[in-house]
């Protein structure tokens, strides 16, 4: 497994800098005010990654936990990170009650927090997830990046 190396801002003598660049990357929305229009408006600042974590349009992700959703795809492309059509038909209706009970095996882990682990998450520490990236990593398209961020 390879080691990762933390940025400059983000080295532990650096607490002001960090926080400055992960409130940036984490600020939403901002309200211009209204010019000729009686509409104020609306636009993303910061990036478009940090919408990513609590983005629910749908209102139904505590419902549909246990299953992928059209907003968990779009939500993919916040992170710019699309899937593909055909990628999107085999999560969405041909394979959905696969993934549904890959995605509620990992239930024993919904509390745990991976990036606090030492030496990572092994594939005989935690084999449910590996079968759900295997997987994934079986769909045409969906490679590392796109299996790691669904599955996240």
């Amino acid at each position: 497994m390879s080691e990762i190396t933390l940025t400059e801002s983000l080295e532990p003598a650096n607490e002001a800098r960090a926080a400055e660049v992960l409130g940036y990357y984490f600020r939403h929305v901002k309200t211009e005010p209204a010019s000729k229009s009686r509409h104020k408006k609306r636009r993303l600042i910061g990036y478009t990654g940090g919408t990513w974590d609590a983005f629910d349009p749908s209102g139904n992700r505590a419902r549909d936990r246990y299953r992928f959703t059209a907003d968990d795809l779009v939500s993919l492309s916040l992170l710019s990170t699309p899937i593909e059509a055909s990628a999107a038909h085999d999560l969405l209706v041909e394979r959905p009650g696969e993934f549904a009970k890959l995605l509620e095996a990992l239930e024993p882990y919904s509390d745990s927090d991976f990036a606090l682990l030492d030496g990572g998450v092994s594939k005989d520490g935690f084999p449910e997830g590996w079968e759900l990236e295997s997987a994934l990593r079986e769909i045409p398209g969906m490679g590392r990046t796109r299996t790691s961020k669904l599955m996240a």
